[in-house]
């Protein structure tokens, strides 16, 4: 998929996103750019779940505003275990996390293609989990599910509209 990012009217940025299936594990990678006031080339971007999507990793490598910058995040059940490189110096934190979190690092909107998934199958007053790495564990809620139809050039689509609210 490719999406295009937009702040306020303007657009600033581009993804490139592939989901597949490797070994019976999901993997989202994307790579893309993001302007001012973001800043962020993404060279790297891979988050891989389990079939069942318990995260098992993350890597990141990109720069955010001239500095190098990269994460590395590898998830046991109930942990999450980072090392952040940034502008050369190196740190490490663990933060406790539910099983089957969402990985939803801020400014990568490719990673946005795991929750999708889950809303597949949401019903309306879901509470997900997602951590936003290399920070916290937040509380996602599914207020509303609205079945739409949109008419484009192709025909009509039939879509699904999910209203959220991300507790970060």
């Amino acid at each position: 998929a490719e999406f295009l990012i937009f702040f306020g009217v303007r657009q600033i940025g581009r993804e490139q996103v592939t989901v597949t299936r490797s070994g019976g594990n999901w993997i989202i990678a994307r790579t893309g750019t993001l302007a001012a006031p973001f800043d962020v080339i993404t060279n790297r971007f891979e988050a891989k779940y389990s079939a069942d999507w318990q995260p098992l990793e993350l890597r990141i490598d990109a720069t955010m505003s001239g500095k190098p910058l990269s994460l590395a995040t590898s998830f046991g059940l109930t942990t999450a275990v980072n090392e952040i490189t940034q502008g050369g110096n190196t740190n490490s934190k663990t933060d406790q996390i539910s099983a089957r979190t969402l990985i939803l690092p801020n400014n990568f909107f490719g990673a946005y293609e795991a929750l999708a998934a889950k809303l597949a199958t949401a019903k309306q007053g879901a509470d997900l989990a997602a951590y936003i790495a290399p920070s916290a564990e937040v509380r996602i809620t599914v207020n509303t599910i609205t079945d739409e139809q949109v008419k484009s050039p192709a025909g009509t689509l039939s879509l699904r509209r999910f209203e959220l609210t991300i507790q970060n």
